[in-house]
């Protein structure tokens, strides 16, 4: 049935290399983020360009990165790694939209690497060069124009290596949330962080507060939200994944290449790309952050 989800299970092997085959075909996948799938720390962010025309999307990010710099180094204590941030890139002039995702959250100190020590860890893995995932366990993906959702039911963990050349740094300089519920926390701490910073002399997190869009369901006529968008984090959540577009949009969710060779050092196939830039694609073995 048309604009009905449609969940079709599929494996972290073989659908990002089918995707990725079907070219400039426009396609409307969602990966759905399972209440007990480990995930990295995520970002929705959005607001409306068209109420808030004075506000530079240039200005927006760069306050975006320097709040959570601060939230970081203030609040939990440790450096934040910007070198291992992705961004997927959605915006057009009536809407500015992005996806961060963070798989590095602390830098180590003197160093531009992410350490583990103050994460736990379901094991020790000896420094490799690949990703040891479960490649061959169901995984979910939704298409909105049948939307389907791409979900992966929580099996026994393998360790596998990537076939394809997904390489990435050793897992163990990674840190991860047990699942999304966990990452919605420090999100949460986050923006009420900027809350209280907004009004320093000297800070921009002014800069990540805006006024919503016009809605017909509110009577309030303007009303102030953040751009980092805190409903995202919700049990079975879909999330668009790279190179997807909404249904009845144009705009697809990309990664500019520049940006892919700062974050992964060489072009990669788009199918590792799609990978890579997957909320809950974890290693094996990965470092998980413990709330305080």
């Amino acid at each position: 049935k048309e604009n009905t989800p449609e969940f079709n299970p599929l494996t972290f092997a073989n659908f990002p290399k089918s995707c990725a085959q079907q070219g400039h075909e426009a396609t409307h996948l969602y990966e759905v983020i399972l209440e007990d799938r480990p995930c990295w720390l995520y970002f929705d962010l959005e607001f409306s360009r068209i109420t808030n025309s004075d506000l530079d999307p240039d200005v927006a990010m760069s306050a975006f990165r320097e709040t959570l710099r601060t939230f970081c180094a203030e609040v939990l204590r440790r450096p934040l790694d910007e070198q291992r941030m992705i961004e997927l890139e959605s915006s057009t002039p009536q809407k500015f939209s992005k996806h961060v995702i963070v798989k590095a959250l602390f830098a180590e100190v003197g160093d531009h690497h992410s350490e583990s020590t103050s994460s736990s860890s379901s094991s020790s893995p000896d420094t490799t060069d690949s990703e040891a995932v479960d490649i061959s366990s169901p995984h979910v993906v939704a298409d909105e124009q049948t939307p389907r959702c791409a979900s992966r039911p929580c099996a026994q963990e393998a360790s596998a290596e990537l076939k394809s050349g997904a390489l990435e740094q050793t897992s163990s300089e990674l840190v991860a949330f047990e699942n999304n519920a966990q990452a919605g926390l420090l999100v949460k701490e986050l923006v009420a962080f900027a809350q209280k910073q907004r009004d320093g002399r000297d800070s921009s997190a002014r800069y990540l507060f805006v006024h919503a869009p016009p809605s017909e369901s509110s009577r309030i006529a303007e009303r102030e939200v953040s751009i980092i968008d805190e409903g995202v984090y919700s049990r079975n959540r879909c999330f668009r994944l790279l190179f997807q577009t909404k249904f009845g949009k144009q705009a697809g969710l990309n990664l500019p290449r520049s940006h892919a060779l700062a974050v992964f050092g060489k072009a990669e196939h788009p199918a590792l790309q799609m990978l890579r830039t997957m909320v809950t694609f974890v290693p094996a073995g990965t470092s998980f952050f413990q709330h305080a």
